[in-house]
């Protein structure tokens, strides 16, 4: 899939604040992360739109300190959204600058974003499907949900399954999952791996909070792209 598959722009200013409005009058979750790996996840909560900016408090995270930008998830409707916006602190939380583009996400529950192959992403296992492992699987695709890894052949695996581990991604902390195997694409031949897709089950808040703000840094990479191609 490509990156303009993955995003549509929102082109019309009427759409894009009919949108923000519509936000700010369910009072639903945005998700919002600074630039920096090691950001904190917030969790905002529109308030009001003042000065061409969505006032919001914070319901989860630490403060930011700094005028920065975020990159910014939200729902409305059955659809999900991201942009980029300005943030700058306040008495109340955090106002977000509404002069922003904003996308609109393929249809998925949890969007998955394809792993670079300079991005090092592995699942090292620890058990699967009953049997102790230590072996190491390379993660082609990843979101809040789920991945898909590479089995060599042949996959031992079976849907339904469990699996346990961590995800091991590059300069961060391991994430500790368990997973069931939903479906299984075997190699074109014997020589080449098969893929397997997991859905991701108990998965802890830490967990669940670090996943997206892996996510949430791809996003950034790939708006970072589109901009500079716009």
């Amino acid at each position: 899939m490509s990156r303009s598959e993955h995003f549509q722009k929102i082109k019309s200013n009427e759409e894009r604040m009919t949108l923000i409005q519509s936000v700010l009058d369910s009072r639903r979750e945005i998700v919002a992360k600074a630039q920096s790996e090691k950001a904190d996840l917030l969790v905002l909560k529109a308030q009001s739109i003042a000065k061409k900016q969505l006032v919001c408090t914070i319901q989860k995270g630490t403060p930011p300190t700094t005028e920065q930008p975020f990159i910014i998830q939200f729902s409305t409707g059955h659809e999900k959204y991201m942009a980029q916006m300005q943030g700058k602190p306040t008495a109340e939380g955090l106002a977000l600058s509404l002069d922003c583009e904003i996308y609109l996400l393929q249809r998925r529950e949890d969007f998955r974003l394809m792993i670079p192959r300079s991005y090092k992403a592995f699942f090292q296992a620890a058990d699967l499907a009953g049997s102790k492992s230590t072996q190491s699987f390379r993660v082609l695709d990843l979101s809040a949900g789920g991945c898909r890894f590479e089995f060599p052949s042949p996959c031992t695996l079976a849907s339904q399954q469990i699996v346990s581990g961590i995800i091991q991604l590059e300069r961060r902390d391991p994430i500790q999952i368990e997973a069931e195997v939903r479906h299984i694409a075997p190699g074109a031949d014997h020589t080449l791996p098969s893929l397997v897709g997991l859905k991701f089950v108990k998965v802890s808040s830490l967990s669940k909070d670090r996943l997206v703000a892996v996510v949430m840094d791809l996003y950034r990479e790939l708006f970072s792209s589109l901009r500079n191609r716009s």
